[in-house]
């Protein structure tokens, strides 16, 4: 059937292909209405389906004027990203209102009735996803919310999912007499979003054991581009956590914001556990793209060229590495020659050293090292000229995020009693991720060697690892070890001025900011002899309330 397609002349492949797509899904539900398959059924195939949208469509935000008065949907609009969203307020199904795009087909539509509560770009991330891949619909829902069960994929139409939703306006529409959302198809697709979503899961009307679900190139989205006070500058990370790299990254393009515009991009799913600083870097630029969370890493290089063409950045700065930078560098490179791109280093032996191969050595075009060594190896072992690997320690905290320093005895006296420290104990601090490169089961291995000594161990964190660690330290302290495990906080300053010391035992580093707020803060460090650990306490001395280094 595919091969006949081909052979019609233009444009009716494009259509054919509609056509028969529509027809598979009939076929599979017999023509009873809508439910999904399976969650476990996924199958990615290469649809030959594009988007033909030119350079004129509208996305459209339809709210009830009654709750949404013109005035807080006009402030809600200056907000958001996308040039093509347009908003119309209805009042008992007539017009009240209309701001923003004026003209063009509406590509999808939201109809929260009240102003949704999603993040800024939130628009503009549905129509990449939506010209990414190919869906109906997209919903704000985690598989546990039930809409996946049988014969509930309806439920998306009506309150509370339809508030939470966006609709192709090619498969449904908005009835303004009865603010509702109407199917025009007798099947749809419709992918759930989430926080942390299993990736490939989605909702679908074929009641076969296997969805096959196309990824089309979003090459077809034809926008202008857009223009900025400052100069576009494109960051990715692997997820928006709460960890040394993302606070380095905050305060350096803090630093820098009267001179760039950033766009965000995040690349792997994101972890609960890890803590969320979206809201902190959204304060910084707008324009946040969770690419890992909701699109399919095939089509994450056509995504990203889009917004290379829409923005213009004049560079491309990945400041923590996923493998799936080192992929697309080298063919986005090839497609924008002129766009410079930077990577950031933070170890010589692991954290993505070891993907530096010909292809990415050509597409970057210089390499912040988190560390001399970093820089040394990229020199002697890979050729690297060191003109291109600039040195740049990480910053510790500002000073105004301590508490004012004649506070700091009543603040530790009382943090301790808030987590009934031993008074007379040694404690000995580790913020650290529960993940293997802070080997983090060391720990209670480390408290058993020490029970006999007033030292106890409290740990701050949570990652991959909590549950092992949680087990071990059980273990340990009913052989008399003190340790205790603390999940995620984000009151480490506190809890800094509340021990002794600090400590870690990871396996490498680049330069632990961690280190850097214990030495502000006049406290000894333990750590393992990596990355520039011993080079940054030769340097610094405990007692000086300000970080010597800076950004």
């Amino acid at each position: 059937m595919k091969k006949l397609i081909a052979k019609l002349p233009a444009p009716l492949p494009d259509l054919a292909r509609r056509a028969y797509r529509r027809l598979r899904r009939g076929l599979a539900t017999g023509g009873a209405a809508p439910g999904p398959v399976p969650a476990s059924a996924y199958r990615l195939a290469d649809w030959p389906e594009t988007v033909q949208l030119g350079t004129s469509f509208v996305v459209e935000l339809h709210l009830d004027a009654d709750r949404v008065p013109e005035a807080v949907a006009a402030r809600f609009l200056a907000r958001q990203t996308l040039g093509e969203l347009r908003i119309l307020g209805w009042k008992d199904g007539s017009l009240a209102y209309q701001l923003g795009a004026a003209a063009g087909p509406v590509f999808f539509f939201m109809a929260p009735g009240d102003l949704p509560a999603v993040a800024r770009g939130f628009a503009e991330s549905l129509l990449l996803l939506s010209c990414a891949e190919n869906i109906d619909a997209v919903v704000l829902a985690d598989r546990g919310a039930g809409l996946a069960e049988p014969g509930r994929s309806r439920e998306i139409l009506e309150a509370p999912w339809r508030r939470r939703a966006a609709f192709s306006a090619a498969s449904f529409r908005f009835d303004p007499a009865g603010f509702g959302v109407e199917p025009t198809s007798g099947s749809w697709l419709v992918k759930l979003l989430a926080d942390a979503p299993p990736m490939g899961r989605y909702l679908t009307s074929a009641a076969n054991d296997e969805l096959v679900l196309g990824i089309r190139p979003a090459s077809r989205l034809a926008r202008r581009p857009a223009t900025g006070r400052r100069p576009f500058l494109l960051v990715s990370v692997p997820f928006f956590a709460r960890g040394g790299v993302e606070h380095t990254l905050y305060e350096t393009l803090r630093h820098l914001g009267d001179r760039y515009e950033p766009i965000f991009l995040s690349l792997a799913p994101h972890s609960a556990e890890l803590g969320d600083r979206r809201a902190d870097f959204e304060e910084l630029g707008p324009r946040l793209f969770s690419l890992g969370d909701w699109l399919h890493p095939a089509a994450m290089a056509e995504v990203i060229e889009q917004l290379v063409l829409t923005y213009r950045p004049f560079a491309w700065y990945n400041a923590n590495g996923t493998t799936l930078f080192y992929e697309l560098a080298p063919r986005i490179k090839a497609r924008f020659p002129e766009l410079r791109i930077l990577d950031h280093l933070y170890d010589h032996r692991v954290g993505y050293i070891e993907w530096y191969r010909p292809a990415p050595l050509a597409a970057i075009d210089a390499c912040i090292a988190e560390n001399g060594r970093i820089a040394a190896t990229l020199a002697e072992d890979y050729g690297w000229p060191l003109e291109r690997a600039p040195v740049v320690w990480p910053c510790g905290r500002r000073d105004e995020d301590w508490p004012p320093r004649e506070r700091w005895e009543e603040l530790r006296q009382a943090k301790r009693r808030e987590l009934e420290l031993p008074p007379e104990a040694k404690v000995l601090l580790v913020a650290a991720r529960m993940h293997a490169q802070k080997r983090p089961l060391d720990l209670p291995a480390l408290a058993l060697l020490v029970k006999e000594l007033p030292v106890f161990i409290l740990i701050a964190g949570g990652g991959p690892l909590e549950a092992e660690v949680d087990t071990a330290i059980a273990a340990a302290t009913a052989e008399g070890a003190a340790i205790r495990r603390l999940p995620f906080r984000t009151d480490i300053p506190e809890l800094i001025l509340a021990a002794d010391a600090g400590c870690l035992v990871s396996d490498y580093e680049g330069l632990p900011i961690f280190l850097l707020e214990c030495l502000q803060a006049g406290r000894p460090f333990l750590g393992t002899d990596v990355a520039s650990v011993l080079d940054a306490l030769d340097k610094a001395r405990p007692g000086s309330a300000r970080f010597v280094g800076g950004c």
